[in-house]
């Protein structure tokens, strides 16, 4: 009895290690590039080291695309990143917003920021697979040099 409860901590603290729960994310871990695919598009976020962001979205039926761009501040006590002129180009039933980027749709947003398995993510669910359309989180990509 005793082995299998040592075994079960064990494991209970690997899971937590991979999945990085311990280390807090904090507003320099931010920059980098985010990409998110809902599948009739993909959204890329650069998030910029000098707290400014560039949002691109790409519609892959027709090739349409439209950018916006702004300033971000991160919110450590909350977890959550703030974004000055966001475009939403997915609404909460997984459908695209077909006038995503009229300048009337811009505006203030906010997002969580959680890492799983020690990598970045913003936004998305809770659920570790199939997470598609409104629930598909912005992933960050492998380090690279931002302008």
């Amino acid at each position: 009895m005793r082995n299998s409860v040592v075994k079960c901590w064990l494991g209970v603290i690997l899971i937590g290690v991979l999945s990085g729960c311990g280390k807090p994310i904090t507003k320099s871990d931010m920059p980098g590039t985010y990409i998110a695919d809902f599948g009739f598009a993909t959204d890329t976020l650069m998030v910029k080291p000098d707290r400014h962001f560039v949002q691109t979205i790409k519609v892959k039926a027709d090739g349409k695309v439209a950018t916006a761009n702004g300033t971000w501040w991160f919110d450590q006590e909350d977890g959550t990143i703030h974004f000055s002129e966001f475009m939403v180009v997915i609404d909460g039933f997984s459908q695209m917003v077909t006038n995503f980027d009229a300048s009337t749709n811009r505006g203030p947003s906010f997002a969580t920021v959680r890492r799983r398995f020690g990598k970045l993510e913003i936004d998305g669910d809770d659920w570790l697979w199939g997470r598609t359309g409104a629930d598909a989180p912005y992933k960050k990509q492998p380090a690279e040099t931002l302008k």
